[in-house]
């Protein structure tokens, strides 16, 4: 993969509750340091030069117990780094 940086893409979440449940959701990225993600869901990536990976979880606020993962890779010797402010 080859192409400049920043990156980001915007998630969205299903995730199977009762309707009576509120759907407000919290947004987490197990490596801050390749991504980071806010509360509206928008994952923007680090510049990195290695491959490296993350997993995004979204838990449902009303219920904790209720989640989804998605794992998300970014990195690569041939990205363009230059808008990364010296990193």
């Amino acid at each position: 993969m080859s192409g400049s940086w920043p990156a980001w893409t915007a998630y969205r979440v299903f995730l199977d509750a009762p309707a009576s449940v509120g759907r407000a959701v919290a947004w987490h990225s197990s490596r801050p340091d390749v991504a980071t993600i806010d509360g509206l869901g928008v994952l923007r990536t680090k510049c990195l030069k290695t491959r490296q990976t993350t997993v995004v979880t979204a838990t449902l606020k009303a219920d904790p117990t209720r989640k989804a993962t998605a794992r998300y890779s970014t990195g690569s010797a041939r990205i363009d780094c230059r808008n990364a402010g010296g990193k």
